[in-house]
């Protein structure tokens, strides 16, 4: 895997689905291109890497942020076969490096579990410093529908941030929870007044799914 044809490698697998274990194998080298490979590797195979699932998980504890952060992104690849390993990927949402915990809620919306840690950990993400962090948190909350029905409230306060990107999929989660975010009308309303276009576009879009009403 070092230096490899990432190409090349993923048209064995599917050629050879036996080579998911050796892939699998090279997670434990010392070498960093060539664990960053198999973890990149195995986050483009998606749902065909479950057998990888736990080792992905020890991996999300890497002192490398670039292979901590690989690891988060093909958890997410993986979809809701990845949904053991929420838990472990919620914790890094408080991690220092800001890419990290961007992709980490990201990742929890393709996973698409709505534990209740991964709720806690994407309500924590709309409070965060990063404006990028807060807009992808938003997103997966949508991304989570009515499941995500207690974080309403902080999402209705994302409707009030600086930051139009915020405000936009603020509004677009919302829309996702469903008739469940009624609640959120009045502010909804107040938001049609919204300085950018995107932003009250988001909102218009949103009170038009909650129905007549």
């Amino acid at each position: 895997m070092r230096d490899a044809r990432i190409d090349l490698v993923l048209s064995r697998v599917e050629k050879d689905p036996n080579i998911i274990e050796e892939i699998i194998n090279q997670l434990d080298s010392d070498i960093r291109s060539v664990k960053f490979n198999s973890i990149y590797v195995l986050g483009e195979l998606g749902e065909k890497s479950e057998t990888a699932l736990s080792d992905l998980i020890e991996c999300l504890s890497d002192n490398d942020w670039s292979i901590c952060r690989e690891t988060v992104r093909a958890l997410g690849k993986m979809g809701n076969i990845a949904d053991k390993a929420v838990s472990e990927l919620s914790k890094l949402v408080t991690n220092d490096e800001v890419s990290i915990r961007k992709e980490t809620v990201v990742s929890l919306g393709k996973i698409g579990y709505a534990s209740e840690n991964s709720l806690s950990a994407l309500i924590t993400g709309l409070k965060d410093e990063n404006p990028e962090v807060r807009t992808e948190a938003a997103k997966s909350l949508g991304k989570l529908g009515s499941g995500a029905q207690e974080a309403i409230p902080e999402l209705i306060s994302t409707i009030k941030d600086y930051n139009w990107n915020v405000r936009t999929a603020g509004a677009n989660a919302l829309s996702g929870i469903g008739k469940k975010a009624i609640k959120a009308t009045p502010i909804l309303l107040n938001a049609l007044e919204d300085k950018d276009w995107r932003v009250r576009k988001a909102v218009i879009s949103t009170l038009s799914d909650m129905g007549p009403k």
